[in-house]
């Protein structure tokens, strides 16, 4: 039997872009309205033209904070947030100089880059919650339709973990991770502290930094 040939759209149906649309700015504006209080979005000589446009706004609420940014904040690469993301790495890592640094409060992980370009690994840092972007990811995998046996193969190692250490000696723990992995363990609350609790076998990364391994 042969196979039905299935042409991709070119557009969407009015109705469908505006949607599409609506949706988009929504984020964008929770985005926004979350970060803008964050030491990068306050500092940053990126968003000088921004901020003083936006300066007596409500960014949560005001739609004309949507075009502001998009007129005003020029593209970037990761050279302009490559040393704000350094401040995460220094030893020790005090939370007096990270908290609220990229978006409120602290990262659930960092994402790190797979090197392909030959270039040094990349951390990309991963604030759940906060923004409201990875949040409904997470949700959208929780409610999806797939019924019957599943049996997903994942790995939950990490390559390195960031110890944020607190004013009063508490260490909160951030691993460094693929992507993959730090979704994973958003979406089920697993820790690295809780570890040993659910893993058959730890272990260490072949690139020899501590890791843990699935077991099963």
């Amino acid at each position: 039997m042969t196979s039905p040939i299935v042409h991709p759209l070119t557009t969407l149906p009015p109705q469908l872009l505006a949607v599409l649309k609506e949706a988009t700015d929504q984020r964008l504006q929770n985005v926004l309205g979350a970060i803008i209080t964050s030491r990068y979005a306050s500092s940053s000589p990126d968003l000088a033209d921004f901020r003083s446009t936006v300066r007596d706004k409500d960014v949560k609420e005001d739609s004309s904070v949507l075009s502001d940014f998009r007129n005003l904040v020029p593209l970037t690469d990761y050279g302009a947030y490559r040393p704000w993301v350094a401040k995460f790495f220094e030893r020790p890592c005090k939370l007096s100089e990270v908290e609220n640094l990229l978006a409120p409060g602290l990262p659930k992980y960092f994402a790190v880059s797979s090197s392909t370009s030959g270039s040094k690994p990349k951390h990309f840092a991963r604030y759940i919650g906060s923004t409201g972007l990875m949040r409904a990811s997470e949700d959208a995998v929780r409610s999806s339709a797939l019924t019957g046996t599943i049996a997903p193969v994942f790995t939950l190692s990490y390559r390195d973990i960031v110890d944020v250490i607190t004013a009063s000696g508490e260490v909160k723990r951030i691993p460094v991770c693929i992507a993959s992995s730090g979704f994973l363990r958003n979406c089920e609350g697993w820790t690295v502290e809780t570890d040993n609790t659910r893993m058959a076998s730890m272990s260490e990364y072949p690139f020899h930094q501590n890791a843990t391994m699935d077991g099963h």
